[in-house]
């Protein structure tokens, strides 16, 4: 049987003395099955410096409180994983390993900011008596943070500032690493091994996490309001795209378009469309151009579902930029087409469930 639960397993120092009486009063005021936890974020958080609201939070009756991200200390985990670590040095086959010199910069981290006024930062405390769900609120936390900031690396399956290539060293032409060679109170000399480190570009839809909207997001946590799914795909699909997955960043662009449009139609009292060309017929959330190219991202998405790769964008590359403009459409008249309350309302629609259908009419 299937099982992702996840296991944890916990390591504790104890402290031996001979003094019980003195640890007491420290019993005495300890929650009972209380505990403090701490997340790692998957990648790095940009928030606004100033971020220090904390939240106490229920959840079925249990108590919680969250705090606000805050930043690790990444330069020394980069150096820790290759301190004492070898590398295979021979010709046809491997001969031997040496190790990495303690010279070789490790220690090498990318963190882009929006503006002056930002930083990164990599973990969340979470709070809770015993029985408060600390690992679904996390999740919760992260798709309502991703909603509000677009910061699509925060849930994509590679890190846009951690690429692979961690480390360089200059070689000859039988493929061996150069020695170090400098004189002690000489001039500087270059080390051979040089750090490395690989990221991508932000996109510029990106905000940061300021107050306002981490209000937002413990406010949709405390009142059980999910984040909407429709633009939590979209976001996705830029996560799949930079990770250099098309045909998933297809399915999640299509994926998106169906769940908004259909929320659409709810909202204005039709009914919702399973065939993604009734859908997009009907669909006012699209102007003309924008239904151009939506045809040809469901011809590519009908493709990718069979297994063969996309018929259209195989042929054009180009298509994905026209592919996300043409979402960004539909998103940004998703959006101004709601008013008030609707937003939270419609996030909680799950599309293939029996609603009651509204009847307030179209909205402007």
């Amino acid at each position: 049987m299937l099982n992702r639960n996840w296991n944890t397993f916990f390591v504790k120092p104890i402290h031996k003395g001979e003094h019980e009486e003195k640890i007491k009063p420290a019993k005495a005021s300890t929650l009972q099955g209380g505990e403090a936890q701490f997340f790692q974020l998957p990648n790095p958080l940009i928030t606004a410096k100033l971020l220090t609201s904390t939240f106490s939070i229920e959840r079925n009756g249990k108590k919680g409180k969250i705090y606000p991200p805050f930043s690790l200390n990444e330069k020394e985990k980069m150096t820790a994983f290759v301190k004492g670590a070898e590398y295979p040095l021979g010709g046809a086959t491997v001969e031997c390993y040496r190790k990495i010199p303690e010279s070789a910069v490790t220690g090498v981290t990318l963190e882009p900011r929006i503006s002056p006024e930002t930083e990164m930062r990599h973990a969340v405390r979470i709070d809770g008596e015993l029985g408060f769900p600390t690992i679904e609120i996390f999740k919760q936390l992260l798709e309502q943070i991703t909603q509000y900031t677009y910061q699509w690396w925060l849930r994509s399956p590679e890190s846009p500032f951690r690429g692979p290539a961690f480390l360089g060293a200059f070689i000859d032409t039988n493929s061996n690493i150069l020695e170090d060679s400098y004189i002690q109170g000489s001039v500087n000399t270059e080390c051979v091994w040089h750090g490395m480190v690989q990221g991508q570009h932000l996109l510029g839809s990106e905000m940061p996490l300021d107050e306002k909207k981490w209000s937002m997001c413990i406010n949709n946590i405390q009142n059980s309001i999910p984040a909407e799914m429709g633009i939590l795909t979209f976001i996705d699909a830029i996560a799949h795209f930079m990770a250099g997955d098309d045909k998933r960043c297809i399915l999640d662009l299509t994926i998106c378009f169906e769940i908004l449009a259909n929320k659409r139609l709810f909202a204005d009292g039709s009914t919702m469309q399973t065939d993604n060309v009734k859908l997009l017929r009907k669909s006012r959330l699209a102007d003309d151009d924008a239904k151009n190219i939506l045809r040809k991202l469901i011809i590519d998405r009908d493709h990718v579902a069979h297994g063969r790769e996309p018929y259209i964008l195989s042929k054009e590359p180009s298509m994905m930029t026209q592919y996300f403009e043409a979402m960004g459409v539909v998103i940004n008249n998703y959006v101004t087409s709601i008013k008030g309350k609707e937003f939270n309302e419609l996030a909680t629609v799950k599309l293939g469930e029996k609603h009651k259908r509204k009847s307030t009419g179209k909205t402007s």
